[in-house]
């Protein structure tokens, strides 16, 4: 007898530990890890598409070659006087001219281009004869060429300094590197744009024969 009740026993509690696996495994998941799931793949492509969308606005000028680099100019050149008054040296002139001068002109493009007033700036300073392009190839070219020398002169400020001092001049050097680039790459966009448009220009010139009774030889349509 007791050998029966202990088999019936058994058997129930073998059944019953075999319902909870059941229930365990055929049980669904929870609807907000559900909704979770469904939403990781939603969330991913509205990212995309929201990256894709700024960077084909044309709207956008600052994601525009060479605009892109106005920002980044006056960015680094915030790094660059953070990293020279960290030498508090004395024989830093042409470094804090460099860079005063290129925050000062890349702020101010920043600005500009922000406001999208370059066109009338133009028109009412040069009476249309200037264009923007011409203006920042200038001043690109020309800061290049003096934070390629602040290059050297910070580097040569290294080498001179006290141990406590070389870092700032290591860094502004490194930096100054950067700050070329920034200002070697739109100068060298805007200056093929400007050799584009000319050589545009010239194919469109119509030259006609002499006519006999006309005083100039030439004329240009």
């Amino acid at each position: 007898m007791c050998t029966i009740m202990f088999l019936i026993r058994y058997s129930c509690s073998v059944h019953s530990l075999h319902c909870q696996q059941s229930l365990t495994i055929d049980k669904p998941l929870c609807p907000l890890s559900r909704s979770i799931t469904a939403l990781k793949p939603i969330s991913r492509s509205i990212i995309m598409q929201t990256l894709g969308n700024i960077f084909e606005n044309e709207d956008n000028i600052f994601l525009k070659m060479p605009h892109f680099f106005k920002p980044l100019q006056a960015l680094n050149a915030i790094i660059l006087a953070i990293c020279i008054g960290s030498t508090a040296s004395g024989d830093n002139g042409i470094l804090w001219f460099t860079i005063i001068v290129s925050l000062i002109i890349s702020a101010a493009a920043t600005v500009i281009f922000a406001l999208r007033i370059q066109d009338e700036l133009m028109e009412s300073i040069s009476n249309g004869s200037v264009a923007w392009n011409v203006v920042e190839l200038v001043y690109s070219f020309i800061l290049a060429v003096l934070c390629v020398i602040s290059v050297w002169l910070s580097f040569s400020f290294a080498n001179r300094s006290l141990y406590g001092t070389s870092a700032g001049y290591i860094a502004s050097g490194l930096f100054f590197i950067v700050q070329t680039i920034f200002y070697v790459v739109p100068c060298t966009v805007i200056y093929r744009e400007v050799q584009a448009s000319s050589e545009a220009e010239r194919q469109n010139i119509v030259i006609e024969p002499a006519h006999p009774f006309r005083s100039n030889a030439y004329q240009d349509l």
